[in-house]
C-alpha cells in the first residue's frame, strides 16, 4: 500500500544508528539493494542482585553460569544464586560485519575476509543475513517483492542476493551506517522467559522446504526476472568457499 520512494525491511529486535535513514536515502542508487553494516546487539545482561556479578544476554538461570557461547568469559565465577534480574543495555556488540554468501547448497553462510577487497566505503557482497535492506519502492516491486512460494521463513537473504544481481542491479553493504541485530541469545522455552528464540512454532521441515524450492529456483536458473545465469554471478565473486578449489 506505500506510495513512498522508498522501502527498508528491518527485524523488530534491531537497533539503529543516528540518521541512518538519510545516509540510506543518500546512498542508495535505483538499482541497489542497500545494506547498512551489521553489528550484534547486546541488548541486556543478567545482574545477580545478591553479588552484583553482570552476565552477558543468554540462557543463564544462576550467577555464574556459563551461557551457550563458549568462547566467551568472566571476570567472576559468580555465587550461584537465582536471584538475577535483566538489565538493558541496547548497544552495538561484536561486528562489524560487512559481506556474506551462500554455498553451492544455497544456504547461507559467513564470508568475514571477503570485505577485504573493497577498502571504500561500500562492499559489492554475495548474499547477506536478512534482518535489514534498504531499496527503492519501484524496483522492489520490479523484482516481484518477496517470494512467497518459499513458504513460511526460509532462504530470505539468498532469496533478494539473487534477485538482485541476477537482475542486473547490486547487493552492497554501506560502511557510512549501521544497524545492530538480536541474535537469537538461547531457547528459553520452559524458563519462563520467551525472548531469546522464534515466538512462535516453526518446524524443520518448513525451513527444507524453503531449501528445496531456492535450490530449485536458482540452481536451475528458473526466475524469470535474471539476465543473468546464476553461474555468472558465482563467476563475478570467485573465489567462493564452496563453489572454488582455491578460496578462502
Amino acid at each position: 500500500m506505500s506510495q513512498a520512494k522508498y522501502v527498508m525491511k528491518a527485524d523488530a529486535h534491531c537497533a539503529f544508528a543516528p540518521g541512518f535513514d538519510r545516509v540510506l536515502i543518500e546512498d542508495c542508487e535505483p538499482d541497489w539493494t542497500l545494506l547498512p553494516t551489521m553489528w550484534r546487539l547486546h541488548a541486556f545482561d543478567w545482574v545477580c542482585k545478591d553479588c552484583g556479578n553482570r552476565l552477558y544476554q543468554g540462557l543463564i538461570k544462576y550467577c555464574g553460569q556459563k551461557p551457550h557461547d563458549a568462547g566467551r568469559t568472566w571476570e567472576k565465577d559468580g555465587c550461584g544464586s537465582k536471584n538475577l534480574e535483566m538489565d538493558l543495555v541496547w548497544k552495538q556488540g561484536k561486528g562489524p560485519h560487512y559481506s556474506w554468501r551462500f554455498d553451492n547448497e544455497m544456504v547461507f553462510r559467513q564470508w568475514r575476509k571477503h570485505h577485504r577487497r573493497f577498502p571504500g566505503d561500500f562492499v559489492e557482497t554475495l548474499s547477506f543475513a536478512g534482518p535489514c535492506f534498504f531499496i527503492h519502492r519501484d524496483r522492489y516491486w520490479e523484482l516481484g517483492g518477496c517470494d512467497e512460494g518459499h513458504g513460511s521463513w526460509g532462504q530470505f537473504g539468498t532469496e533478494w542476493a539473487c534477485k538482485s544481481w541476477l537482475s542486473g542491479g547490486k547487493l552492497i553493504t554501506t560502511k557510512r551506517t549501521w544497524f545492530a541485530h538480536l541474535f537469537r541469545t538461547g531457547n528459553f522455552r520452559g524458563t519462563g522467559y520467551a525472548g531469546g528464540t522464534f515466538p512462535y512454532e516453526l518446524s524443520v521441515a518448513q525451513q527444507e522446504y524453503a531449501k528445496k524450492y531456492s535450490k530449485d529456483l536458482w540452481l536451475n536458473d528458473r526466475w524469470e526476472g535474471a539476465k543473468y545465469p546464476l553461474s555468472w554471478l558465482i563467476d563475478k565473486f570467485a573465489p567462493v568457499p564452496g563453489w572454488h578449489h582455491d578460496s578462502k
